[in-house]
């Protein structure tokens, strides 16, 4: 068994490491790293490139958290290997820690948001969209997605448990919902100091800068 996690936070770390909003900003001349709020993640492409390039950095985000627990769950299946549901757990947590910190850059990254929710789709979709819809609650009236995203992560754990309570123990996916919670929570430190200085960045497209 041990092996077959360790292939499956390497087939999970390798999908979660493709740089999207990276790719995204090259297309533009430009390393979004050095723009806007620095993160590597859709929030800030919208903020400084725009709908047309965040929408699909968003999608391919979300779509690589939920390809590695599907590759996985496949591979799982056909080697006939136990514990499936670990085994898409652990890649989906190798997809989120990839996207963190991708070794295609040097181990910088995003944050993690979109990536997990995209692997938590495909592994407990009803928990997943009751965090996804006060995500969205929060980040419409308050237009702060960094405040939305950790009331998502913080909450994700509690729906999964809530929704599974028939098992007597808890399963792979609470685990993986609560480390995955802490890191976020971890990631957005900076945001939180910003919070309650007052000077966090909202949702909104800044002023293009005379490199674009």
């Amino acid at each position: 068994m041990i092996g077959g996690l360790v292939v499956s936070l390497v087939i999970g770390y390798v999908l979660g490491s493709i740089p999207f909003s990276y790719l995204a900003g090259r297309l533009r001349g430009m390393d979004l790293r050095n723009h806007g709020s620095g993160n590597l993640g859709a929030s800030n492409t919208y903020r400084v490139l725009g709908a047309g390039y965040a929408v699909p950095v968003l999608i391919l985000d979300i779509a690589k958290g939920g390809a590695a627990v599907l590759v996985m769950g496949a591979i799982a299946s056909g080697m006939g290997w136990e514990s499936n549901s670990w085994h898409k757990s652990v890649a989906a947590l190798g997809a989120i820690i990839g996207h963190i910190w991708t070794v295609f850059l040097g181990f910088s990254g995003g944050k993690g948001v979109a990536t997990a929710a995209g692997a938590f789709v495909a592994l407990t979709p009803v928990p997943t969209l009751i965090s996804l819809a006060g995500w969205l609650i929060l980040v419409a009236a308050t237009r702060y997605v960094s405040l939305g995203s950790m009331s998502g992560a913080a909450t994700l754990p509690i729906a999964v448990y809530l929704v599974g309570r028939g098992s007597t123990t808890p399963g792979a996916e609470f685990w993986l919902a609560l480390a995955v919670a802490i890191v976020v929570l971890g990631k957005h430190r900076s945001n939180i100091r910003r919070l309650l200085d007052g000077n966090e960045n909202r949702l909104t497209k800044i002023r293009k800068e005379s490199t674009l």
